[in-house]
C-alpha cells in the first residue's frame, strides 16, 4: 500500500486548501461558458461562475474581489454590513451585473494555519462542529431550521435587504450562492427573500413585460443540511446543490442527531467525481459501501463520544475533509465541463 504523503498528516496542509487563492484564474471561462440568468435547469456554465465566486469570497481583500468580479462583467460590488453586536460575523458580497444580481456568502473560515495547528486537528472545523449549532430553531417562515445558520443570516439580513431594494437592483433577478456554511446561508436567504416577494409582489418584469421570479435560483457547493421536512415542503426557490465526491459536510448535521427531529436537504443534487464526470441526481456515498460505512461510523460516534473527539480522528479519512475544499469544487467542475465538451 502506498504511504500517505506526509503533507496530509499535518492539519496545516489540510487547512491550506481553504486559504484564499489569489493565483486562481477567476472567471477565465466566462466567455466560453456565459452565465444565463434566465436558466431554469442546471447549467454547468452557471455552476462554474458561482463556484468561482464562492471561492473568491474567501479572499480577504475587498479590492481584489471587486476587480475579479469586474472582469466577469459585474458593474457594482458591495459588502453588506454585519451587526457588530452579533456573535456571528458572516461575510456577504452583493454583485450587480447588467442582467442579474448575485449574492455570495463565504463559508466557514478555518483561520490561519498556525492557529489551526495549535487548536488541534478539529481546529479548522471549530465553527462547524459545535454541539449548540445542531439545535433547531422555529422559522417564522415555516418549519424549523439550523439555529446557528439562521442566527448568522440575521446578522447581515437588514443590510442585505437594503442593497437588494436599491433602484438599480429592483428589476433584476437574484441568484444566491455559497460554499459550505455560505451555501447554507444562501439557501436561507433565498427562502426569506422569495417569501418576502410573495407578500410584497416584488417581482421584476422582462423586456416583454412578463413577470420573472425575483429569486432566480441557488447554487451551493458542499452545503450542509439546513432545515427539517416542514421547511423543505415550504421551500420554493430552485436549488442546485453540488457535492464533490467524498465531501463529508453535505451529510451534516446527521439526519437524526436530535431525537425525533430530522435534518434534510432541499433542491437537486449533482456530484463531481474523480474521473472528471458530473453525475446528476445521486449522491456518491450511496454508491460507495466503504464511504457509507465510514460516515455511519463517524455519525454514530458523534452521539456516543462527542463531535470534537470524532473530528480529531478524521485524519485517517483525509478525503472526507479535503474534498470539501472550495478549490477542488472549482477545479473538478472545470474538468467536468472540459470532459463534456470533449465528448459532445
Amino acid at each position: 500500500m502506498a504511504k500517505r504523503p506526509k503533507a496530509f498528516e499535518s492539519i496545516a496542509a489540510v487547512a491550506a486548501l481553504f486559504d484564499p487563492k489569489p493565483d486562481y484564474p477567476y472567471f477565465e471561462r466566462t466567455a466560453d461558458h456565459p452565465f444565463d440568468p434566465r436558466a431554469e435547469e442546471f447549467s454547468p456554465g452557471n455552476a462554474l461562475l458561482m463556484a468561482e465566486a464562492s471561492l473568491l469570497a474567501y479572499m480577504r481583500d475587498p479590492e481584489f474581489i471587486r476587480n475579479a468580479l469586474a472582469g466577469a462583467g459585474f458593474v457594482s460590488v458591495q459588502f453588506p454590513a454585519v451587526d457588530p453586536e452579533s456573535k456571528h460575523q458572516p461575510c456577504c458580497i452583493v454583485a450587480r451585473h447588467l442582467d442579474f444580481m448575485l449574492v455570495i456568502f463565504r463559508g466557514t473560515q478555518p483561520g490561519e494555519r498556525a492557529q489551526a495547528a495549535e487548536r488541534g486537528r478539529a481546529g479548522i472545523w471549530s465553527d462547524f462542529f459545535t454541539d449548540s449549532k445542531f439545535l433547531f430553531r422555529d422559522s417564522a417562515l415555516g418549519g424549523r431550521v439550523h439555529a446557528g445558520f439562521e442566527e448568522s443570516l440575521d446578522a447581515v439580513w437588514p443590510a442585505l435587504i437594503e442593497i437588494l431594494d436599491e433602484p438599480e437592483a429592483r428589476d433584476l433577478p437574484i441568484w444566491f450562492t455559497g460554499h459550505s456554511l455560505g451555501g447554507a446561508l444562501a439557501v436561507l436567504s433565498a427562502d426569506r427573500f422569495a417569501r418576502r416577494a410573495d407578500v410584497t409582489g416584488d417581482e421584476p418584469a422582462d423586456s416583454a413585460g412578463s413577470s420573472l421570479p425575483r429569486v432566480a435560483g441557488v447554487y451551493t457547493f458542499g452545503c450542509p443540511r439546513v432545515g427539517d421536512t416542514d421547511f423543505r415542503q415550504g421551500f420554493a426557490p430552485r436549488v442546485f446543490r453540488m457535492i464533490n465526491d467524498l465531501d463529508m459536510v453535505p451529510h451534516l448535521p446527521p439526519k437524526d442527531v436530535l431525537p425525533g427531529k430530522s435534518y434534510c436537504h432541499v433542491g437537486d443534487v449533482s456530484c463531481l467525481e474523480t474521473d472528471g464526470k458530473l453525475a446528476r441526481g445521486t449522491e456518491p456515498w450511496r454508491r460507495r459501501k466503504q464511504y457509507r460505512k465510514a460516515l455511519g461510523t463517524e455519525f454514530g460516534a458523534m452521539r456516543d463520544e462527542g463531535i470534537k473527539a470524532v473530528a480529531s480522528r478524521l485524519r485517517d479519512r483525509v478525503r472526507l475533509l479535503t474534498d470539501h475544499a472550495p478549490i477542488h469544487y472549482c477545479r473538478r467542475l472545470r474538468a467536468a465541463i472540459d470532459e463534456k465538451l470533449k465528448n459532445d
